[in-house]
């Protein structure tokens, strides 16, 4: 009998276990800041997030910030389909004209990134 062959036939799939793992854990298995992080989105997630930046050193900008960048992005797609002026757009966003104008004259020279 080849014992050599026997013994990988009785190896569990790695993916499996990973599955396993985290299927079973809870946040409270983890220290902080990682036991809020998987509070927020799941154990699962945070897995998939970390496999997905790989380690690396991720900021991430507070809800009101987050959501500036949303509408500025939104306010350059509904300006730019055309339709709607600047001045529409600043009274349904409850913002200034002037920063209106900034998102969309950065956007028509190529900046849609934060400000």
């Amino acid at each position: 009998m080849d014992t050599n062959h026997a013994s990988h036939t009785n190896i569990t799939n790695p993916t499996n276990i990973t599955e396993d793992i985290l299927k079973e854990s809870t946040p409270e298995m983890l220290p902080e800041p990682y036991r809020k992080y998987a509070k927020a989105i799941g154990i699962i997630n945070l897995y998939n997030f970390s496999k997905a930046t790989k380690g690396e050193y991720i900021y991430i900008p507070k809800p009101d910030n987050l959501m500036r960048l949303l509408i500025k992005n939104r306010i350059i797609k509904e300006y730019s389909r055309g339709g709607i002026t600047m001045e529409r757009l600043a009274k349904k966003y409850n913002l200034s004209l002037l920063t209106v104008w900034r998102y969309c004259n950065g956007a028509k020279n190529g900046c849609t990134d934060s400000e």
